[in-house]
């Protein structure tokens, strides 16, 4: 096995070709997904991966994600691997993630989230995305590298939080985490999140915007996009034509990680 260090350009062509594999058996198997996120935003403003983001965005609904990553284990190359619930060697996340088999986690994926139905109550919206990110946050706290926290008192403080938090088992965690997201009926819900996004209300927006998948460009290919995706992109980023900081820009596109060629 080949190991060499490759750029976020070869990281996106990577990940360019995972996608191209997931839209292929999406549609033999006439899975519902959408681009979510930055993988969205780049299919608008760029045609393709944002230059500077290395990772890909997908969103699938509940009631057919289960099925989703059964086929994706099933019929993807070797040379992928689909991490979620039932085996998950790499626990950090609480939602599937597709990679490179025989590589860190984080080279080249696929996040694919969960869209989830919610009450019209915006009360309970707001309480159900709460808790939704407070479960997320408790469960990728006990990866955090506590030995760079500076003070003594608050480090000492923090091993003993982690040091509870590891001892429960993933399976209660995934367990717990799934009972919340399918709560409410997706089939029926007016409005619909992704409870693993971390962006509080933002993530909150009405079911009709994704509406019945549009067809947009991506990287040549052809990949679906919310129906309402103007409507979407500016209720995730505002201006979304808009480019972030020059820094930001600058960090993504000098990454450069290690790569197990296969």
């Amino acid at each position: 096995m080949k190991t060499r260090i490759i750029d976020i350009k070869e990281i996106q062509s990577l990940e360019t070709e995972m996608l191209s594999h997931v839209n292929r058996i999406c549609k033999k198997h006439n899975i519902t997904y959408y681009m979510h996120a930055g993988t969205a935003l780049g299919a608008i403003r760029h045609k393709g991966p944002i230059p500077w983001d290395d990772d890909v965005d997908i969103i699938v609904p509940i009631n057919e994600i289960d099925f989703f990553v059964d086929i994706m284990r099933k019929e993807l190359p070797d040379k992928y691997i689909v991490y979620s619930k039932e085996d998950n060697p790499y626990n950090r996340i609480l939602f599937p993630r597709i990679c490179m088999r025989n590589n860190n986690p984080l080279v080249a994926y696929i996040d694919v989230f969960p869209m989830v139905g919610l009450p019209d109550d915006s009360a309970k919206q707001i309480k159900f995305s709460k808790h939704s990110d407070r479960m997320n946050m408790l469960y990728s706290f006990k990866y955090r590298e506590i030995f760079k926290v500076r003070n003594p008192i608050k480090r000492f403080l923090e091993y003993i939080f982690v040091f509870c938090l590891k001892i429960i088992p993933f399976s209660f965690w995934q367990n717990t985490f799934d009972r919340h997201i399918r709560k409410y009926d997706y089939i029926k819900a007016k409005y619909v999140m992704n409870p693993c996004g971390m962006k509080g209300t933002k993530n909150i927006i009405e079911k009709s915007v994704y509406g019945s998948p549009i067809m947009v460009e991506y990287s040549g290919m052809q990949l679906p996009i919310a129906e309402q995706y103007e409507k979407y992109l500016t209720h995730y980023y505002g201006d979304y034509k808009k480019y972030p900081s020059d820094e930001i820009i600058e960090n993504g596109l000098n990454k450069k990680v290690e790569y197990h060629e296969q």
